[in-house]
């Protein structure tokens, strides 16, 4: 597989915890989506992986004083808990 070099945006500032706490939450947001419209929770054991990402998406984003979007809880509660 041929790797791509990603193309870094000039006005994002990777440095800047804020902002990849904001990257996080989004990727955490979309991936719980996607799971939810196309997953039943019987077929959550094959999702390990993914809700384990999730999951610590959401941590990372608790400890730093910020919550997860509703789409993430939904998954993690439908899924996991």
């Amino acid at each position: 597989m041929k790797l791509i070099e990603p193309k870094i945006p000039p006005t994002v500032d990777f440095n800047n915890p804020e902002v990849l706490l904001a990257i996080i939450a989004t990727l955490a947001h979309h991936l719980s989506t996607e799971l939810d419209l196309h997953y039943e929770y019987d077929e959550g054991l094959m999702l390990t992986d993914e809700l384990e990402s999730i999951e610590a998406a959401s941590a990372a984003l608790f400890l730093n004083g910020l919550l997860a979007t509703d789409p993430v809880h939904h998954v993690l509660g439908h899924f996991v808990r």
